[in-house]
């Protein structure tokens, strides 16, 4: 089956694409779907908080390992997530956002801006077959330039170990964050441990033999700083 794949285009930046490409469809840029979206996700906000519980949350960024307690602003041991001051940033922002906040914000940028935050709540609550479903994801952050020596090369390899683990057929979407600026792309595991990487710069997608080469070099996912996939540990939740 031929990759689904869009070319950067205005009025649209990678954010969109790159969350089509996730989908493998045209999703938020289907005809209103902001305005679908904010319906239904408003209409079941209460069922939303309720799977967005603080466990829930936790599991999103650390999995069966409980929250840090403290503040990890100074740890050197960045290649530990459980002293990431940026991963539980991005935690303590998501446990505290609600969705009537959320539609708002991403109605005023109309998507041309998303912080992986907000893609974690697009992707954790979505729509299928037009019924709004809750699906975990995990959310993993690295430093891809980091100061602590050899910690680029083993957080591209825990990258590269997470993308290995999805099935066939599974997308991921991957977020580079560099200097105030971001660009985000998705890649595409297709099977025999390849992957295709789905970038809106590219005419077309660009196949690779391996996730580590895709985390490896710098021209495909090798800055990504950001990397959210589906937990199939967890349950699908129908909200509808």
């Amino acid at each position: 089956m031929a990759l689904y794949h869009e070319r950067q285009a205005a009025p649209y930046t990678c954010f969109a694409h790159a969350t089509n490409m996730y989908f493998q469809r045209e999703y938020v840029t289907q005809p209103a779907f902001l305005e679908k979206y904010r319906e239904r996700l408003l209409a079941a906000a209460q069922r939303v908080q309720a799977c967005r519980g603080a466990a829930a949350c936790a599991a999103a960024f650390y999995g069966l390992e409980a929250p840090p307690t403290g503040d990890t602003a100074g740890d050197d041991d960045v290649s530990d997530p459980a002293r990431d001051p940026d991963l539980l940033g991005y935690f303590e922002i998501y446990s505290a956002l609600e969705p009537a906040t959320f539609v708002d914000d991403i109605a005023t940028t109309q998507l041309k801006e998303l912080s992986p935050v907000q893609v974690l709540f697009l992707l954790e609550f979505q729509l299928r077959d037009d019924r709004l479903c809750y699906v975990p994801h995990r959310f993993f952050h690295r430093y891809a330039r980091s100061a602590v020596p050899g910690d680029t090369t083993a957080s591209a390899r825990r990258f590269a170990a997470v993308l290995e683990a999805l099935p066939a057929n599974i997308s991921a979407y991957l977020c580079r964050v560099q200097a105030g600026r971001a660009h985000a792309f998705a890649a595409r595991h297709l099977g025999g441990g390849r992957f295709a990487l789905l970038d809106s710069l590219c005419d077309s997608p660009v196949t690779v033999a391996s996730a580590d080469e895709l985390m490896q070099r710098d021209e495909f996912a090798g800055r990504a700083s950001c990397l959210l996939v589906p937990d199939s540990s967890r349950s699908v939740v129908s909200l509808d």
